[in-house]
């Protein structure tokens, strides 16, 4: 399974991509330079401490299944782990600005963006994902064969019921005023509306 791509000079990288697809590229390039950026001018995040500071602060919200590894994995090597962090978020915008290897670092942003939700903290991860949907549903209506857009719909969909009976559980609140701060409920939304967006785009016809 793999989503071909076309031949495109350098100098024309983005010359195939309409602006509605270009914009939010953009966008999240800049998001993750501006986060990469603060994070290696800050001596606390290179020290641990600020890494750290993070998991504290977002106890609360954190998700109850997630406390283990922040305990036993985030902390103990939060100086390793800020690290990781910092340097992936740099490349993340390097590559997005620069529309090269886009949805490898997608996915790298998206395994970011879930590990932050997990430890609690939804906004802004949760509105990076959906941006991230929609650039990689462009890339699937546009480049991808009929076969591969039907692998994608199945490992979606097994991934939405994984998520939702995982997480379900750990669901806090489906009150409206409070629903946007609980990380489980908004991960299992986010995984069922891809889940949706990926049977959508199974249904539409292939440009090969």
């Amino acid at each position: 399974m793999r989503i071909s791509r076309p031949s495109v000079p350098t100098g024309r990288r983005f010359g195939a991509m309409p602006s509605w697809v270009l914009v939010p590229q953009l966008f999240l390039a800049a998001g993750w330079l501006r986060a990469g950026i603060e994070k290696a001018t800050t001596s606390a995040w290179w020290k641990g401490e600020a890494l750290r500071g993070f998991v504290e602060a977002n106890t609360d919200q954190a998700v109850t299944i997630y406390e283990p590894f922040l305990s036993h994995v985030v902390e103990p090597y939060a100086v390793v782990v800020a690290v990781a962090v910092c340097l992936a978020e740099l490349a993340i915008a390097a590559l997005l600005a620069f529309n090269h290897r886009v949805l490898g670092a997608l996915l790298v942003a998206t395994f970011l963006n879930v590990h932050f939700m997990l430890a609690g903290a939804v906004n802004p991860s949760a509105f990076y994902l959906v941006i991230a949907m929609v650039i990689v549903l462009w890339h699937l209506d546009n480049r991808g064969s009929a076969a591969t857009r039907r692998a994608i719909a199945r490992r979606a969909v097994v991934a939405a019921t994984v998520i939702t009976v995982g997480l379900g559980p750990f669901v806090r609140t489906v009150q409206p005023a409070q629903v946007i701060e609980d990380p489980a409920m908004v991960l299992i939304f986010l995984s069922v509306l891809l889940a949706v967006a990926t049977l959508w785009a199974h249904r539409q016809p292939t440009t090969e």
